[in-house]
């Protein structure tokens, strides 16, 4: 399995990393993703799909230290919401791909956010 322990390893020895697709990890937490995001300042791609335990707290820390992120996939990240949306539209420009399928907590206003920043919403 991929844990915590593994992912902040990862971002502590490759701070060049830009791309990464933790699809159904379900193990790490928001521990290992803010490790990414602090150590990782390029990333400009990330999955997290299936993540059950990823919360505001690390999609946040993502939009504060990735600002050239421009691909991020929540499919049933089910405990982020709208502050999380609110930070990616707010702190990544080259936004221009977000699926959010299966992400109850996030409303149509928070993916309108999105949208009228050109961003391509995948909801369903």
């Amino acid at each position: 399995y991929i844990t915590d322990t593994s992912v902040t390893a990862l971002a502590q020895h490759c701070p060049g990393l830009t791309t990464i697709w933790l699809t159904n990890c379900s193990k790490i937490t928001d521990t290992s993703v803010t490790a990414l995001a602090e150590h990782c300042p390029g990333l400009t791609k990330i999955s997290l799909s299936r993540c059950s335990k990823i919360t505001d707290t690390s999609v946040t820390a993502l939009a504060e230290h990735c600002s050239g992120l421009t691909t991020i996939s929540l499919i049933s990240c089910s405990k982020i919401t709208d502050t999380s949306v609110t930070a990616l539209a707010q702190g990544c420009p080259g936004l221009t791909w977000i699926n959010l399928r299966y992400c109850s907590k996030i409303t149509d206003t928070a993916e309108q956010l999105l949208r009228d920043k050109g961003v391509r919403v995948y909801d369903y």
